[in-house]
């Protein structure tokens, strides 16, 4: 019959929950994986589409950047009228900040010497001097396109360098013919098939310089420095922006450079610090170092809403039944616990009232015994003997009213009546009852009392949570040979501390000392009789008087304070 209840809830309850619970779990990490891969390749897709945009700018910029200097032909070397025209190009293009020109031998043809340079020529020139060592630096590394000049671009730049040539021819033709022949620009433009061209980055300081370059067909290396804000601010106007943010849904995408300095970034999404990218993907040149990211919050990819139901069906089954699982142990494990505590209690109660009684019983056949055997009986062994009968009855009270507070606590019927005391008074007539007892372990008992108003206080609890300390200290405190009880009123509030330097009690314990049963460690208890419930008792009486019962740390022995809440008792007029 014992183990029919454990079988039957282990077979029709534990047993399919955790079958259940194993295939939901299964199904919720295959559906984790799909949902990952999905994501993972979303995040792939939106980072391919924004590098598209990239390549496609940069290629553009590229196809751009080659026709805007079309209009030089070096077959006679560089001649003043076409370095006007390239100074003149650089003033009016805000994406050209400088143009650079490289004999086939690597020999610099433009910008020319120190002395015949102007102010900025001689600054990049000086900027970029180790790139100048090193012709062999110039080599593709972007995407050659098949066939970049293959039509006349119709983009701001090669118009922009159109129109300057065109303003320099007109003002050469009208100055000196000669000059106006050699730099006709309808002549200079051709179509080159496949051009050997690239890009290099070079870094000067905390900047890094983007430069284009192409070879004629002359073999001469023609190049230019881009303005990096003003390309980078071109890239990002053609980069999504807010108004896009419903297509790539809750997400975010960030455009690091090299010193990984987010560049611009676009989408509804905050990225929360510290989370990392859900994919990531690294440009190539001229854009080399630099990288995109792709961010997104991890529940917002989840799958059909049936699965998140089922999901949450299945914890919230198994929470429940967890639930239920472990409240039926604990109740289970309390009422064994209540059973052994009930049959220790009863023992011990037996044990402590059979004692007083003993002792009752047998000095009262003793006094018996001498008034009827003696005619003139010893006075002195009299009161001796009905000392003794005095002090185990109030031994035997005392036991009793502690059962019955039990009781009365357990149920929630605990009664105050508080009435005008004086508060020292109490204490001195409780302690009296101990003396002849504490004097017989050794223990002086010192009293410093502060309190000595009226206030309203229920002495009957006062008196019982004294009782209870005071009889620890007669049990427990035999070794430190003195007690000390001090009271203090003020503020409607009353203390009553009681000291010993008896052994004291284990900082661990100092709560569960106050527990129903719980007497401490065996060194305290071994040879000591008692029921367990005195603290218990005397904690609750107390917090049921507004105050409460504590253990401070001492260097030696206990030091309990008992705090009640006391008002003044009005005085009578």
């Amino acid at each position: 019959m014992k183990l029919r209840f454990p079988i039957l809830l282990i077979l029709f309850v534990c047993l399919p929950l955790a079958a259940l619970m194993y295939l939901g779990g299964r199904l919720y990490q295959q559906e984790s994986v799909v949902r990952a891969h999905q994501a993972q390749s979303l995040a792939d897709a939106r980072l391919l589409e924004a590098q598209g945009v990239i390549d496609d700018y940069f290629q553009q910029l590229q196809q751009e950047s080659y026709a805007s200097l079309q209009f030089l032909d070096l077959r006679a070397g560089l001649e003043a009228s076409q370095v006007a025209v390239i100074r003149a190009l650089v003033q009016s293009d805000p994406m050209l900040d400088q143009v650079f020109i490289l004999s086939p031998n690597g020999e610099r043809v433009f910008p020319p010497n120190a002395d015949e340079a102007s102010l900025s020529e001689r600054e990049f020139i000086q900027q970029t001097q180790r790139l100048w060592q090193d012709p062999s630096t110039f080599y593709a590394k972007f995407k050659e396109s098949e066939e970049v000049a293959s039509t006349a671009p119709s983009r701001s730049r090669y118009s922009r360098a159109t129109e300057v040539a065109d303003v320099l021819n007109e003002l050469a033709r009208s100055d000196d013919a000669e000059t106006a022949s050699s730099v006709s620009v309808p002549a200079a433009i051709k179509k080159q098939q496949a051009p050997e061209q690239g890009w290099i980055t070079w870094d000067s300081g905390a900047e890094t310089q983007t430069f284009y370059w192409f070879r004629d067909a002359n073999e001469n290396l023609i190049g230019q420095k881009l303005s990096k804000a003003f390309w980078l601010s071109e890239l990002i106007n053609v980069l999504p922006d807010r108004r896009d943010a419903a297509r790539w849904g809750k997400a975010r995408v960030k455009l690091f450079d090299r010193q990984q300095n987010v560049m611009y970034q676009w989408g509804s999404y905050d990225v929360p610090s510290g989370q990392e990218a859900v994919s990531q993907r690294l440009l190539p040149y001229p854009l080399d170092g630099w990288r995109l990211a792709y961010y997104a919050p991890s529940s917002g990819l989840t799958s059909a809403i049936q699965s998140l139901v089922f999901y949450a069906t299945l914890l919230m089954l198994g929470f429940a039944v967890a639930l239920i699982g472990f409240y039926l142990l604990r109740e289970l494990r309390r009422d064994i616990r209540l059973a052994e505590q009930r049959v220790t209690f009863v023992n011990q109660v037996s044990h402590e009232l059979k004692t007083p009684l003993t002792n009752i019983c047998m000095y009262t056949e003793m006094l018996d015994s001498e008034l009827s055997e003696d005619d003139q009986p010893d006075r002195e062994r009299l009161q001796k003997f009905s000392g003794v009968v005095r002090s185990e009855s109030q031994r035997l009270a005392r036991l009793i009213n502690n059962v019955l507070s039990f009781s009365r606590a357990r149920q929630h019927q605990i009664t105050l009546r508080p009435a005008p005391h004086c508060l020292d008074d109490i204490v001195r007539s409780t302690a009296a009852v101990f003396k002849p007892a504490l004097s017989a372990k050794g223990i002086e008992l010192e009293m410093d009392l502060q309190a000595p108003s009226r206030v309203m206080v229920d002495p009957a609890v006062v008196e019982q949570v004294l009782n209870n300390l005071l009889s620890n200290v007669e049990k427990y405190a035999a070794d430190g040979k003195w007690a000390r009880i001090r009271t203090k009123s003020q503020q409607g509030m009353s203390l009553i501390e009681v000291s010993d330097a008896g052994t004291g009690v284990d900082a661990e314990q100092a709560e569960r000392i106050f527990e129903p049963f719980e007497r401490g460690s065996s060194r305290l208890t071994e040879g000591v009789s008692g029921t367990g419930i005195g603290l218990s008792i005397s904690r609750d009486l107390a917090r049921a008087h507004g105050g409460d019962l504590t253990l401070r740390s001492a260097a030696s022995g206990a030091h309990f304070v008992l705090q009640l809440n006391t008002p003044e008792a009005e005085v009578a007029k």
